[in-house]
């Protein structure tokens, strides 16, 4: 009972006198500041989380702050996918001293969220908000290439554009090993890492041919790639 008359002055006091009250705490700074730990005994379920909004704590002010929305359904933008099976062709890119060209997506067989942050006539993803970003990258040749043929190994790469010019942010080559006189088939690499990108890099995906004498290999040749914002 005494529990019960406590919480009855307090909130009397509340309705009464328009000021702070603070607990723990001699200079409240909210309407009711709390110095110390919350327990809360007994929650109501609620239903289905569709419409409801969510307490947070700012971890600055310490402040309790509301935010809309269902995190659980919040669909992620920043994803993109696109796919080639075959009739692959590249586009020109200017990277000093690097001879990767552009792959055109222009024809993907299987896309998914292209036309949000993706521009299919640059073929370039423009990174919506800073973050850290997964992105996998996946190059393979329709017929496969012999190792002794080449007087360098292919490569594939990610590039990122910032103002304008364009760099590698991240390179593989393809494998290619001789066991004794026989010569492995260099058929595919790809990529897969975390990346931390800033709002407005634009991120396209290359091909460096290497020794390669001639690319009417890439009409067989199958690409894709996925790239998606993971945390901030």
């Amino acid at each position: 009972m005494k529990k019960y008359f406590t919480l009855a002055c307090v909130l009397c006091f509340f309705a009464v006198n328009a000021q702070n009250v603070g607990i723990n705490t001699t200079s409240p700074s909210a309407t009711l500041d709390v110095d110390g730990n919350v327990k809360i005994r007994t929650v109501d379920a609620a239903a289905v989380a569709t419409t409801y909004d969510y307490l947070v704590v700012d971890p600055t002010s310490k402040e309790v702050q509301k935010v809309n929305g269902n995190f659980a359904s919040a669909t992620n933008t920043t994803i993109a996918k696109a796919k080639l099976n075959d009739g692959l062709s590249l586009l020109n890119i200017n990277i000093l001293g690097s001879d990767f060209k552009k792959i055109d997506f222009n024809s993907s067989t299987e896309s998914i969220n292209l036309t949000t942050n993706f521009d299919l006539a640059t073929g370039q993803y423009t990174v919506p908000s800073t973050g850290i970003y997964e992105i996998y990258f996946y190059f393979r040749f329709g017929t496969g290439v012999q190792a002794n043929l080449l007087s360098n190994l292919p490569s594939i790469g990610i590039l990122r554009t910032v103002a304008g010019n364009t760099s590698t942010l991240d390179e593989k080559p393809f494998s290619g090993v001789n066991l004794l006189v026989a010569n492995v088939t260099i058929s595919a690499s790809e990529i897969n890492s975390i990346y931390e990108l800033n709002q407005g890099d634009k991120i396209s995906f290359g091909f460096d041919k290497g020794g390669l004498l001639s690319l009417s290999l890439l009409g067989s040749s199958r690409t894709e790639f996925v790239i998606k914002k993971i945390s901030n």
